[in-house]
């Protein structure tokens, strides 16, 4: 029988996810978004579901769970659900007539140096300026319309003072013009001691070199306060660019979804 976890008890299932590919989404959620969480057994748990606010879903645990149909039904028509080995890939393929997936890659961070970083760290052309987000940069975020995705990220905060509060970024500019904007959430910081990174680069700016700039200046700030990046990419650009600021081994794998009809 499926049993919801308490919201109070949600970080003591946490050992389950501790080796999954996108713990450090999940620690985020956890940290600041509404998650439900599901077990076979509150007890002796054998599989674990944390599904985040209707969209994300991350399995853990064993997959020849006895119940394991039973806590799929938990799982949304086409909510992203990502799962730790490919062997739980395999597994979710028997599940549904009709699935989707997305491609991406998991890298490693073990190779990444201040030193190395440092020398990416060249000097801007004339007219641009490397700034921190601060409260200015989200307000700007919203007036310029830089990517629905930043948007809706500051909007989900409910304000750019509270976005200032609980992310850290930095940003290149042309005069007050957005050119390349780099980010990480601090609430996963004290689950992982490592932050996921997330880059946009206005399409007027490509081609540049902004993105490999603005992601170096984060990692060296987040290096130095001991905290480990974390890149997974979503495409063959993003990995080219994470394997220039030094990570290394990507691993490619997929986020899987449902759907009722083809």
């Amino acid at each position: 029988m499926i049993q919801q976890i308490p919201q109070n008890q949600l970080m003591d299932f946490w050992p389950y996810f501790e080796r999954h590919k996108m713990r450090n989404p999940l620690a985020q959620n956890l940290a600041w978004s509404t998650v439900e969480g599901f077990v076979d057994n509150l007890e002796n748990p054998d599989v674990v579901l944390f599904l985040c606010q209707q969209w994300a879903c991350y399995l853990a645990g064993n997959r020849k769970a006895e119940n394991l149909k039973e806590l799929l039904v938990k799982i949304p028509e086409k909510a992203f659900i990502y799962v730790p080995s490919q062997e739980w890939e395999r597994c979710l393929k028997t599940q549904w007539t009709y699935f989707g997936y997305f491609p991406r890659t998991e890298l490693s961070a073990k190779n990444i140096s201040l030193q190395r970083i440092r020398r990416l760290l060249n000097s801007l052309p004339e007219g641009f300026q490397m700034k921190k987000v601060d409260i200015e940069v989200a307000n700007q975020i919203l007036s310029q319309k830089f990517s629905n995705h930043w948007v809706g990220v500051i909007n989900y905060f409910g304000s750019p003072e509270k976005f200032d509060e609980e992310g850290i970024g930095y940003c290149i500019q042309e005069d007050e013009k957005i050119a390349s904007l780099v980010m990480g959430f601090k609430a996963s910081v004290p689950i992982t001691q490592s932050l996921e990174i997330a880059i946009a680069t206005h399409p007027d700016y490509q081609g540049r070199g902004f993105a490999t700039l603005v992601s170096a200046k984060l990692i060296e700030y987040i290096l130095k306060k001991g905290i480990e990046p974390h890149w997974d990419a979503a495409n063959p650009l993003s990995v080219k660019l994470a394997q220039k600021l030094g990570f290394t081994d990507p691993e490619p794998y997929r986020c899987y979804y449902w759907r009722k009809k083809p």
